[in-house]
């Protein structure tokens, strides 16, 4: 099941209560601009367990700028989530407008559907149910909607689609989870000969979904109540080139490893680099049942951002400073927050947002992708210094990038050259 267009208010909201209550798992591809409009719905719905995709900043169906409505909803995504998707679904199901090539040459998984029901056309609720039904085969994607408009008609189809298939015998995984079961990374559901046919209950407690980590020991529980738990199976996947973590190499080719078994708990530890990874995880009875397969994308990162200051420049003689601006990078799981310190040289005072005192004091910038701002408090004339440092989703700190200044209201803007001594 997958949901396009949103998080928008008042749809997600429902289609996560539903879902929820089915004990059912879909992949949202989220549009930039949305999520950056509604970044705590958005959490709300990878916090719930789904899989989160690209689906372009804008959904325009010829953009003047491809690379942009890839490149800054990738941005929004890691910065709302903390991490990156390596799934991508073109707006309209258009290969040709030059967004599907942004995506393939950033490595991402391109995603289109088998079933479209046309809930996006409003066409009845039980249309939408007939279309689905009929509509589905083993390994099928449905798309469906969560933003877009008005979608009280997906909203009251989505339980009888769930329990219609359910009926018909199919279960339901995320788009990375159908990926992994087609690239044989982890077997998938099958039955044994010893009159047990249920499979053993798995989960995934570390990582979370799509979040970035200093270091990782994968964990979660199994349990099986008939004839017990056989064996949990975890396959690394390496973004950056391809790779398969074996248990002792990196190798072309999937290769589940087991993990380590303590009564319900399993874990693996993993001792990675920086970079992008997903690892997919299934269980095993001892009658030969197969648990779903559980994938979580996550990235390590033990690298600081970058944090320039580019106003005010330093040595500069300003009139005033309305904004001081600057940017913050960080190469992989993004800029959590943009720490500043401003302080006043004539008596060492701090500005803590409100007035000047002699404890020290940080204020947040304001975050947008790359740039950074704040407003700067009136300053009478005299020699200033701000400092300003970006901070990770993982708390990598980068160092302090500092920039000395002088006001003078009574003189134009210039900047004052040091000449060195001979």
């Amino acid at each position: 099941m997958t949901f396009d267009d949103g998080p928008q208010a008042g749809n997600t909201e429902q289609i996560l209560a539903i879902l929820a209550q089915n004990n059912v798992k879909a992949t949202f591809f989220q549009v930039g601009a949305n999520l950056a409009a509604a970044p705590d719905l958005g959490r709300a719905v990878r916090d719930a367990g789904h899989a989160i995709g690209n689906h372009t900043w804008s959904h325009q169906e010829a953009p003047a700028d491809p690379a942009d409505e890839v490149h800054r909803a990738d941005a929004t995504i890691q910065s709302v989530y903390g991490g990156p998707t390596a799934i991508f679904r073109p707006p309209y199901g258009n290969f040709d407008n030059g967004v599907v090539n942004v995506a393939l040459d950033d490595n991402d998984g391109v995603i289109l559907w088998s079933v479209d029901p046309n809930d996006w056309d409003m066409p009845g609720t039980d249309v939408i149910v007939d279309n689905v039904l009929a509509g589905v085969t083993p390994g099928g994607i449905v798309l469906m909607h969560d933003g877009g408009g008005d979608r009280s008609q997906t909203i009251a189809a989505l339980p009888r689609i769930i329990a219609g298939l359910r009926t018909k015998g199919y279960r339901f995984v995320t788009v990375p989870e159908l990926l992994a079961i087609g690239a044989g990374e982890v077997p998938p559901t099958s039955t044994g000969g010893t009159g047990d046919v249920t499979p053993p209950v798995l989960t995934v407690v570390n990582p979370t979904n799509s979040y970035t980590f200093h270091s990782l020991t994968a964990t979660g529980t199994v349990a099986d109540e008939s004839s017990g738990v056989a064996s949990v199976a975890a396959t690394l996947k390496r973004y950056g080139d391809g790779l398969y973590w074996n248990g002792t190499n990196w190798v072309d080719a999937p290769s589940p490893f087991e993990a380590q078994l303590s009564a319900n708990n399993w874990s693996v530890p993993f001792t990675l680099s920086d970079g992008h990874y997903s690892v997919a995880v299934s269980a095993s009875d001892k009658a030969g049942n197969s648990s779903g397969v559980i994938v979580r994308e996550f990235r390590i990162d033990n690298v600081a951002p970058t944090t320039t200051i580019t106003s005010p420049t330093a040595a500069s003689i300003l009139s005033s400073l309305p904004t001081a601006m600057g940017t913050a990078i960080d190469i992989n799981g993004g800029i959590r927050q943009v720490s500043t310190a401003l302080a006043r040289v004539s008596d060492g005072f701090w500005w803590n947002g409100t007035a000047w005192t002699s404890t020290y004091a940080e204020i947040k910038a304001t975050v947008s992708g790359s740039n950074w701002s704040l407003t700067m408090p009136a300053m009478s004339n005299g020699n200033y210094t701000l400092y300003a440092r970006g901070i990770d989703f993982v708390g990598n700190v980068s160092p302090w990038s500092t920039a000395s200044f002088t006001i003078n209201s009574a003189t134009a803007a210039k900047t004052v050259v040091s000449t060195p001594k001979s």
